[in-house]
């Protein structure tokens, strides 16, 4: 499971073209925890996944709240075509 989280942080922080230092000083941790962790060479800390991940949520709302502004009517038909679809099966 943990290596799937890593994969999954590591999907993440490359479509928000986020940089790992920028993700490690927004979460209070050094950046070779989260180099290592997506890696797979270390495990993090509940409290440092917990604030990584709260760190990634905001960066990705932040992100959307933009593209929001940008296009306001793409924003709306997403928001519909989501709300109709039906949940994906794990």
């Amino acid at each position: 499971m943990p290596e799937q989280e890593a994969q999954e942080l590591e999907g993440r922080l490359s479509r928000l073209r986020l940089p790992v230092a920028t993700l490690a000083k927004r979460a209070s941790c050094d950046q070779a925890t989260i180099s290592m962790y997506v890696k797979g060479q270390r495990r993090m800390s509940e409290r440092i996944a917990r604030d990584v991940m709260s760190a990634l949520v905001a960066e990705e709302l932040s992100v959307l709240t933009h593209l929001a502004r940008l296009h306001p009517q793409a924003a709306i038909e997403s928001a519909r075509a989501v709300s109709v679809q039906p949940p994906r099966a794990a």
